[in-house]
């Protein structure tokens, strides 16, 4: 729990400082992309786990979705785009693999690895938050957001990562967890009127695509097992 919640502190603080250097769509592209790319990589060398030929199609299938979906907005945003913003998408992304990884090899209880790291991550980060005066408003809809992005995106989701990490190897749950792209472009057409380009509805397509087999050749691996 020690290890898995300063790697979240570690991601987490360098993805947001990665948005506050490059924008939002760079750091997503360069976070999101550079993950799967690190955690195969480390699956391959680390863990010892076999990267077929499937999980590599669906790999480079799922960046080159990602790329499309995303792409215009980093585009316009990487003029404004340090090289200090790309270096710490690089660490969060970094940081991000290793959690993946190293809860792959030590996967004895996913819940207790999710509250746990995430206590040790808050504990990790308060004194920078008291320092910098970043305190949550008193008042009920303050509060009950905080429960509940803690409770059901944060908490639970995880939980369920994790608990994937104990049944997938890391690369398949890496290229699965991208998904979270296509279902965040759907929420934003329904939720806030947003409307995508041609290509990034491709781009949607593809990464969907690649997730869906994924799943679907880890199912009958698990099943085979």
């Amino acid at each position: 729990m020690l290890v898995v919640g300063v790697g979240m502190a570690v991601y987490q603080t360098a993805y947001f400082g990665a948005i506050a250097q490059s924008g939002v769509a760079v750091a997503t592209v360069v976070t999101m992309g550079a993950t799967p790319v690190f955690t195969a990589l480390g699956s391959r060398f680390l863990l010892r786990e076999h990267l077929g030929r499937a999980a590599l199609a669906a790999l480079a299938t799922a960046l080159g979705g990602l790329f499309l979906l995303t792409g215009e907005s980093a585009a316009g945003d990487v003029g404004g785009g340090r090289p200090a913003g790309i270096a710490l998408a690089l660490v969060s992304a970094a940081g991000y693999a290793a959690v993946t990884l190293y809860s792959r090899r030590h996967h004895d209880d996913p819940q207790r690895t999710a509250m746990g790291g995430f206590a040790v991550a808050a504990a990790c980060l308060a004194p920078f938050a008291l320092a910098g005066g970043v305190l949550p408003e008193a008042g009920v809809t303050p509060v009950a957001l905080l429960l509940y992005l803690g409770a059901v995106p944060t908490a639970l989701a995880y939980a369920l990562f994790f608990r994937a990490l104990t049944a997938l190897n890391a690369t398949t749950v890496s290229i699965i967890s991208l998904g979270e792209a296509v279902g965040a472009a759907v929420l934003g057409v329904v939720l806030f009127g947003e409307r995508l380009a041609p290509l990034a509805w491709c781009g949607c397509a593809l990464l969907l695509a690649a997730v869906v087999v994924q799943a679907v050749q880890a199912g009958h691996t698990t099943d085979k097992d």
